[in-house]
């Protein structure tokens, strides 16, 4: 009989989860994204890859990874979408990154709908990949914006 000991077998295991802060946004209201990924095998990954499909209902107003404004990332257009793709990253086992990105819908953009954020981590060391995605409703009922209160004598 052999016996496999899983402990020494040397794999990178990529994850990635997104998650948004409102579940139901109207026109002109600000969403936060929190796309958290990693690795949580034994191998260290290089080359790691995440590209984020992100709504083009929305207008970015900041992105971060671990913190830092100013990542390097680059964005184009797919299917009418924005496409921010974040490269180079290398992930030691057990490392994990976080990318928080500040959006705000458009105030043209809410059509009672649901919109959809997707992201995915890849590498070219490894044939791992994983995917996430996030979901908020829009709705065009809700009001938002100020208040103007003028006194009358």
């Amino acid at each position: 009989m052999i016996t496999i000991d899983k402990k020494d077998d040397p794999k990178g295991n990529l994850y990635i989860t997104k998650v948004n802060n409102k579940p139901i946004l109207a026109a002109g209201e600000t969403i936060t994204y929190t796309i958290e990924f990693g690795n949580n095998g034994s191998k260290t990954i290089d080359n790691v890859r995440i590209e984020d499909i992100f709504p083009s209902e929305l207008t970015i107003i900041d992105i971060q990874v671990n913190g830092i404004s100013n990542y390097r990332f680059s964005t184009g257009t797919e299917n009418g979408k924005i496409v921010i793709v974040y490269d180079t990253f290398l992930l030691t086992p057990n490392q994990k990154w976080t990318i928080t990105i500040r959006a705000q819908l458009k105030d043209d953009a809410c059509r009672a709908q649901n919109v959809m954020n997707y992201a995915e981590i890849s590498s070219t060391t490894v044939s791992d990949k994983d995917d996430a995605q996030s979901t908020f409703t829009c709705d065009p009922t809700a009001k938002t914006g100020s208040v103007t209160i003028t006194k009358t004598q």
